[in-house]
């Protein structure tokens, strides 16, 4: 009978128990009386109902009740946390939470508490937490071990993850002995306190709710069995526990589901040996379903193991516990709050420290208010300060602020304290960096800038500031006093870093120019280290090695000091020796420092060359008038010493033709001139020569020929060619040769002087031949051109209608290109944008999309590769502008209403005067006062103060104005107030007897004559209703009093005598087990006892409770102290009967384990800055509480805009300027954390990227020797050092290539250029250039004679000879012919045909004709001719050829050309058969390669 007693009044005190939320059945039904303002309330609620299968329930449950009552809109989840909403409560669990997870590890529990900490700090902070228990109470262990004395039960459930593993578990400590297990029900009752501790002592306004059970039956039937008995007295002991404190809150989910929806409870009977013992099981309504039209049908089960109407019922309890939370009395009767007085600790109402803070308390009367909570807010004077949810102030600066609690029951009273604010510290906001005059340059070599920094706000505290330099591009030094030196050209960031921590900075960018490295020393040394020359001409490549490495212009020029030897150098430094002896190569600085390097180098083996030779003829004779006649020369050589002063002798044809003899005789050919040359035979090319006139020797020409290759006139392929022959007539003309020239008729074209036409445009031209012996005679042919290409010459780009300017917004204007010469081959364009002040797109057909304002350029380039191109300056105006201020003024300057519901109209004026959109929103801020704003900016006062009017820019921007006005003169305030009870009556005298008050409020016509009734306890007490019905609680006298709610603060009062009340309670007396006043073991406990006097007092029940001192502990409702932290805290027993007596006992706590509280982390020298390259700062942590078990901390950092490294001792490392954070986090499990911001700055910023671009954009060189310079833009602009080396990695072209990138062309072809970053990220970038019109010098000529025939010929016969030219790509293959006649004579035309003169050897010279002097020669042999001898006899033709020309070839034909036969001629007679030939005459022709012969034969008839 004992459990049913206990069972009926724990239900009698849940129905009655009006103040504290309790949700059990009897709650159920009462959600439909929730209003609807606590319903929107609720819809604000983030709610986490942590657990497993049953759980699920919940979420079941609200998403039923929503469909069954569309006003409870909800979103569960699952595994997830939704956003911040005020449509619908957001109900679910984070996470699947056991046991393990919530309350039975230490470990767990903190790991939980970090979770609520940063869900709460994310802005989406959870408003409920509650544990949903799954059979955690029942399952895994049965019944079993020692019987509780007490319960007469043996004890069940699992305790997964407990510190002594998975065992069953009893109620409290003392149940260890009997279960072996730590893990009881207090383990879970202290773990809901502890995180609603952790939720208050951080300031969140989450509660964590207890929560009872499942009764279902599960892993096992629990209904009527000794599990199902233990499971219930569990859930007792969660209840009683809840009601030992007002402020805990239950949701009893094994209550609700015991009873059903008619108002039944379902008990059952365990036979527990023949004593029944009965407990509550679920109802089986409970664990049914419901079909679509809400019928209930049986159940199916899904996952949270009770039926939908089980869950439905949780729901409706959930929503009426959950508007209870939001500040709904229930639908019962309340005592509202009547006054609140704020006092500050200790008295105090000032905070006289930098931040510092002062702990305020409000008082809230009467003491039995329904809602004793409020909400703490503070209200800016003079000073500035925040205030946090526990009433904490801390102040931000100096002044007066007013520190405001306001009642949360609604009642709309509030009490405050002005606080005054010194000694705050003011920070620096900003600052500003000026150069002296507003200069931002410095110009010259090592010139000085002075700087200025100002600082705001001018009364800052500290106005000091550091000043660093941040090198860019240049760099400079700075001094203490802020004046900035210059070392290099480039920008630099002067920088000011305010001294009073606040990291605030100003800065200046520095433009320097002008600076100068000097060279200051040049070692030369030659190439392997050599100083000496010692082959003849031999050559010494030097090195100039500058000093220093960054000095600004590194170039050099080389000379050489003659000493007792010579040589010369060239601007590479390449030293060529030309006598022995020693010189001094001398490499000078070009910067005009004057210092200089030498190598003095000594040159050995050197030849005597000679250097001129001078050639006269015989008696000072320069002509041979005689034909064949000769004249005999003699050649002088200078030096006299010449070491080699033979020479060879040749003769140079010109006009005239003759040979020369190794002795210098010169024999003439033909008319006109020769020039005889002696060239020295010791290898120095040197020459002497003489023009000679000959006369009396030429035979002239008498007419030319011109005939195409194949007969062909016309050139049909572009820039194609024709090679032309010229045919002289006589065939022995003197001189043979012709000069070719162009007459260009509708056509053009050119030639080369071997004739070879090549065309140039569409027409017709004409070749000429002009022979080259005076006589005039030339010969002429027409040539038809066809097929050329006629490129792009000129572009005109023009905008439709004209225009060259677009004004609406994104408007388009339609280009046109107009291509010259009308008839170019190809007339495309690429068209293409230029940006300047302004941009703009553009499409292929040149449409213009205008973007922004200003001036671009558009483009249109020729398609046919001429690069030609024409563009054209487009205007962009009338672009949208954006709204950048706005000024708020009332009519005729106003800013004050002061007639009741008075308006104001306002003005808003928009900058800039031209934006696009310059409409805005109003909208009113309320601040002390009240008002109402209309779309146009009237504003209608409501309540007297200030407030103040916005207008919003509605283009976007974001930009907005407002005006602050003050409102008055609203309303009528209460100032008199009259309390009379009924029939005149002060007295009661009946215990809990009442009287009726009546509150007379004057004057009649105050706006609002409500009253707020309160009771002010004298000798006795009391309490008053809404109302003013006084209730007795007290003998002796009390003070009723009724305050008017119009704010005026006016009451009227009535002094009540009252008697015939209770005895109350006038001590307690508290002691510790056994005489107890210590807890020596962590989270050791100490049970308490209350003794009460008098003995006879009405009401001798106590709440017991923990006034925490030095140390902490927790203490339950039965006087159980459970020890937390070490020191000293009072356990007070307060008497129940409303005596406010109560006694206490100081109690020492040791053993217990301190986690850290808070911690501060510093730079553990100086300020947490690091300026070097690679730079470390040590970091120090302090942690609080000093006594914390475990001070150690783990290390990290946070990467803002700079990037560092930590390791765990706290020593930062520098990666990348800009920010980064340090954190110090706790190890010992608490959470806690503390920052630290750093600034890094000065770090090497590596290059990421090169590109490579030549001078004005171009990619080629098209010039002879030409040069381009290229130039490397480096990314990122800021890398530390942005110089690079430069090289060439491959093509099939030549050229030098300079330190400073200067390109030099030497061969056509490509070549592609790297620049290599120097700061050692091997980064480089390439370039292709392209390299044409290149002059390649001729290195060597081959003569040879053509046809692959033999180098002989005979006297008048000729010799076809070419000149193979190397390389192949020579600019000029052109060659001069002369022959050099040594015992023989010859002569050889200007296209390399030979004819012998005399016999003997002469030698053919091919000179080319680049300049070069490069020659080739061929020894060609002349034969005296043998008559080839044809003699007839009657029948045959003999003919005999001499030895040297076999083999040969003979052929007969007809006169008129018709073959008859042919033979080879291989011995030296050869016979043709003319026995059947017909009478007539014949030709017989003889012939090789060298010679040919005829004659012709008559057949007699």
């Amino acid at each position: 009978m004992k459990k049913i007693a206990l069972f009926v009044l724990s239900i009698f005190f849940s129905a009655t128990s009006i103040s504290q939320i309790i949700a059990d059945h009897t709650v159920v039904d009462r959600y439909v009386d929730i209003p609807q303002q606590y319903i929107d309330e609720v819809k604000k609620m983030l709610v986490d109902i942590a657990g497993e299968s049953h759980s699920g329930g919940y979420q079941i449950g609200m998403n039923l009740l929503e469909a069954y009552d569309s006003r409870f809109q909800v979103t569960t989840y699952d595994g997830y946390i939704p956003g911040i909403t005020s449509s619908n409560l957001r109900l679910g669990r984070h996470a699947l939470v056991g046991e393990a997870d919530f309350y039975t590890s230490l470990t767990a529990r903190n790991q939980y508490k970090i979770h609520i900490t940063a869900q709460n700090t994310s802005g989406n902070p959870y408003s409920v937490i509650g544990f949903g228990w799954c059979w955690d109470m029942t399952w895994l262990n049965t019944p079993g071990g020692v019987i509780d004395p007490v319960h007469r039960v043996r004890w069940a459930g699992s305790s997964i993850g407990g510190p002594n593993g998975n065992l069953r578990w009893g109620l409290d400590a003392d149940d260890q002995a009997l279960t072996g297990n730590s893990v009881c029900m207090d383990t879970y009752l202290n773990a809901v306190e502890e995180y609603n501790r952790h939720c208050s002592t951080n300031g969140y306004a989450t509660k964590v709710i207890f929560t009872t059970g499942p009764v279902d039956d599960g892993y096992g039937i629990m209904a009527g069995t000794e599990n199902g008995f233990q499971r219930e007295i569990k859930h007792d002991y969660i209840r009683d526990f809840v009601r030992g404190s007002s402020a805990r809150i239950l949701f009893d989910y094994a209550d609700i589901l015991c009873w059903n929806n008619n108002g039944v409870q379902c008990i059952t009977n365990w036979n527990d040996g023949g004593t029944i013992r009965p407990h509550a099981n679920i109802h089986p309504d409970n664990m049914k379903d419901y079909d679509g039209s809400w019928n209930i049908i049986p159940h199916s089960e899904d996952g949270d193991h009770i039926g939908e109407v089980g869950a439905l019922r949780l729901a409706k309890a959930m929503w009426w516990l959950l508007a209870r939370i939001a500040g709904w009395d229930g639908g019962e009767g309340s005592v509202p709050v009547t006054g609140i007085t704020v006092t500050g600790a200790g008295g105090a109402s000032t905070i006289t420290q930098n931040n510092g803070t002062l702990a305020l308390t409000a008082t809230v009367t009467p003491a039995n208010a329904t809602n004793k909570s409020v909400t703490w807010s503070i209200i800016n004077g003079t000073g500035q300060a925040t205030i946090n949810s526990s009433g904490v102030v801390t102040a931000v600066a100096n002044g007066t602020v007013t520190a405001r609690a306001t009642a949360n029951d609604g009642s709309g009273v509030y009490g405050q304290l002005v606080i005054t604010i010194s000694n705050q510290v003011i920070p620096v906001t900003g600052i500003t960096v000026t150069g002296a005059g507003g200069a931002t340059t410095i110009t010259q070599d090592n010139g000085t800038l002075a700087l200025t920094a100002t600082v705001t706000p001018s009364n800052a505290t500290n106005k000091t500031v550091t000043w660093s330099i941040i090198n860019g591009t240049g760099q400079a030094t700075i001094s203490s006093t802020g004046v900035v030196t210059a070392v290099a050209n480039g920008t630099v960031t002067a920088r000011a870093t305010a001294n009073d921590g606040s990291g605030v900075t100003g800065q200046l960018v520095i433009t320097i120019s002008g600076q100068v490295i000097p060279v200051t020393g040049i070692t030369v040394i030659g190439a392997g280290g050599a100083s000496t020359i010692t082959q003849n001409n031999g050559t010494l490549s030097l090195t100039a090695t500058v000093t220093p490495a960054n000095a600004t212009n590194k170039s050099v020029t080389w000379s050489i000091i003659n000493g007792t030897g010579q040589a010369t150098i060239n601007s590479s430094g390449v030293v060529t020796a030309v006598s022995n002896g020693t010189v001094t190569a001398r490499a000078t600085a070009n910067d005009g420092s004057g210092v200089y390097g030498q190598l003095v180098i000594t040159i050995s083996d050197q030849v005597i060359p000679v250097t001129g030779i001078t050639v006269t003829g015989a008696g000072g004779a320069t002509t041979i008038t005689q034909d064949n006649g000769t004249l005999a020369l003699t050649a002088t050589v200078t030096p006299a010493n010449a070491t080699n002063k033979s020479v060879t002798w040749s003769i140079i044809n010109g006009t005239g033709q003759a040979t020369i003899n190794s002795s210098g005789v010169v024999t003439a050919v033909a008319n006109g001139t020769v020039t005889a040359r002696a060239t020295a035979n010791d290898g120095s090319g040197v020459s002497g020569q003489l023009v000679i006139t000959i006369s009396d020797q030429v035979i002239p020409v008498t007419g030319i020929t011109v005939t195409g290759e194949g007969g062909a006139t016309t050139i049909t392929q572009d820039n194609g060619t024709l090679a032309l022959t010229a045919i002289v007539t006589p065939a022995n003309a003197t001189n043979k040769t012709v000069t070719w020239s162009i007459v260009n008729g509708t056509g053009q074209a050119t030639i080369n002087s071997t004739g070879v036409v090549t065309a140039v445009a569409n027409g017709t031209v004409t070749a000429r031949a002009t022979a080259n012996d005076g006589s005039g005679v030339s010969g002429q042919l027409v040539i038809t051109i066809s097929n050329q290409v006629i490129p792009v010459a000129g572009i005109s780009v023009t905008g439709a209608g004209g225009s060259s300017a677009i004004s609406s917004a994104g408007g388009q204007l339609q280009l046109t290109a107009t291509v010259t010469p009308s008839n170019a081959t190809n007339k495309a364009v690429t068209w293409s944008i230029i940006n300047g002040t302004g941009q703009a797109t553009i499409n292929s057909t040149g449409l213009v999309t205008a973007v922004a304002n200003g001036t671009v350029t558009a483009r249109a380039t020729a398609n046919d590769g001429s690069g030609v191109y024409g563009q054209l300056v487009i205007t962009i105006s009338d672009q949208v502008i954006p709204v950048t201020g706005i000024t708020v003024t009332g009519a005729g300057g106003a800013t004050t209403i002061t007639q009741d519901n008075g308006t104001l109209a306002l003005t808003a004026t928009v900058t800039p005067a031209n934006a696009t959109n310059k409409a805005v929103t109003w909208s009113i801020i309320n601040g002390t006062g009240q008002a109402t704003i209309n779309s146009s900016g009237v504003v209608t006062a409501v309540s007297n103060g200030t407030v103040t009017a916005r207008a919003t820019a509605n283009d976007g921007s974001g930009v907005y104005g407002q005006l602050v006005i003050t409102i008055s003169d609203q309303v009528i305030p209460v100032t008199g107030i009259t309390v009379t009870g009924a029939g005149g009556a002060t007295t009661i005298t009946q215990d809990n007897g009442t009287l009726a008050l009546t509150a007379t409020v004057t004057p009649a016509n105050a706006t609002n004559k409500s009253v707020t009734w309160s009771i002010i306890n004298g000798t006795g007490q009391a309490t008053i209703n809404s109302t003013g019905l006084v209730t007795a609680v007290a003998n002796g006298t009390v003070t009723a009093r009724a305050t008017a709610n119009d704010g005026s603060g006016v009451y009227g009062q009535l002094v009540i005598t009252i008697s015939g009340q209770v005895i109350p309670v006038t001590g307690i007396t508290v002691t510790g087990a056994g005489g107890a006043t210590t807890i020596t073991q962590d989270n050791g406990t100490l049970a308490l006892t209350a003794t009460v006097t008098p003995a006879n007092a009405t009401n001798k029940n106590v709440t017991w409770s923990i006034i925490n001192g030095t140390g902490q502990a927790t203490i339950n409702s039965s006087g159980l102290v459970t020890a937390v932290a070490d020191g000293t805290v009072t356990a007070r027993a307060t008497a129940n009967d409303g005596s406010g007596v109560y006694g206490q006992l100081v109690i020492t706590i040791s053993g217990q384990t301190v986690l850290v509280a808070k911690m501060y982390a510093a730079a553990a020298k100086g300020e947490p800055v690091i300026s070097t390259p690679k730079g470390t700062l040590q970091l120090s942590v302090m942690v609080q509480p000093d006594n914390a078990t475990n001070k150690t901390v783990t290390w990290s950092v946070i990467n803002v805009t700079g990037e560092a490294t930590i390791n765990s001792s706290g020593l930062v490392t520098a990666i990348a300027d800009g920010t980064v954070v340090a954190r110090a986090t706790a190890n010992d499990g608490s959470g806690i954390f503390a920052d630290i911001t750093i600034s890094i700055i000065n770090q090497i910023v590596l290059v990421t990227g090169i590109t490579v671009t030549g001078e004005g954009g171009l990619t080629t060189i098209t010039t002879d020797d030409g040069t381009l310079q290229l130039l490397a833009s480096i990314v990122p602009s800021n890398a530390s050092n942005k110089s690079v080396t430069w090289s060439m990695v491959k093509g099939n072209g030549h050229a030098r290539l300079s330190e400073e990138g200067l390109l030099t062309a030497r061969t056509n072809g490509k070549v592609v250029v790297r620049a290599t970053s120097n700061d050692g990220s091997k980064v480089y970038g390439e370039i292709e250039i392209t390299i044409t019109n290149q002059i390649v010098s001729v290195s060597s000529i081959k003569v040879k004679v053509k046809k692959k025939a033999s180098n002989t010929t005979t006297v008048n016969g000729e010799l076809a000879l070419a000149a193979e030219i190397l390389p192949e790509d020579a600019s000029e293959k052109r060659v001069s012919w002369s022959v050099i006649n040594g015992t023989g004579t010859a002569v050889i035309s200007e296209d390399g045909i030979l004819r012998g003169v005399t016999p003997g050897e002469v030698i053919v010279v091919a000179t080319s004709l680049d300049g070069s002097g490069v020659a080739g020669e061929l020894s060609i042999t002349i034969n005296l001719v043998e008559s080839i001898k044809i003699r007839q006899t009657r029948n045959e033709v003999i003919i005999q050829v001499p030895e040297y020309l076999l083999p040969a070839k003979a052929s007969l034909h007809s006169l008129y050309g018709s073959h008859i036969q042919s033979k080879v001629i291989d011995s030296t007679e050869c016979i043709f058969n003319i026995s059947e030939l017909f009478p007539g005459i014949y030709v017989v022709s003889v012939y090789n390669s060298i010679v040919q012969d005829a004659a012709k034969i008559m057949i007699a008839y």
